[in-house]
């Protein structure tokens, strides 16, 4: 119960963190992808690779359990490269008026 649990969340967070990621354009979209079809494809080879008792054939059922062990940790650790490869501060807009300017901040020397 704790691992379905467990292997739900998991699934579920990949996948809305690759959809997040894909939308924000803040790390690789092509790493998002991956993880997400990782996250995904993780379902159909449970059923089809023992869980679920599955009437498939090794041929076929190895497709999606071969697919889910590539692609997802694929994903992760292309999120993590495209992650450590920004060089600069995010761009960030302030919306509101600041109270202090950057030059009164400044120790005075």
């Amino acid at each position: 119960m704790i691992g379905s649990i467990g292997l739900l969340t998991l699934v579920l967070g990949s996948s809305l963190f690759a959809i997040a990621t894909w939308r924000s354009r803040s790390l690789s979209r092509g790493a998002s992808v991956l993880l997400a079809a990782g996250a995904v494809l993780v379902v159909p080879a449970l059923f089809v690779g023992g869980a679920g008792g599955g009437g498939f054939q090794w041929s076929v059922a190895i497709i999606p359990v071969i697919g889910a062990i590539v692609a997802f940790p694929a994903g992760w650790i292309a999120l993590g490269v495209s992650a450590l490869r920004i060089t600069g501060p995010a761009a960030i807009r302030f919306e509101a008026a600041s109270v202090c300017s950057v030059s009164s901040m400044r120790p005075s020397r």
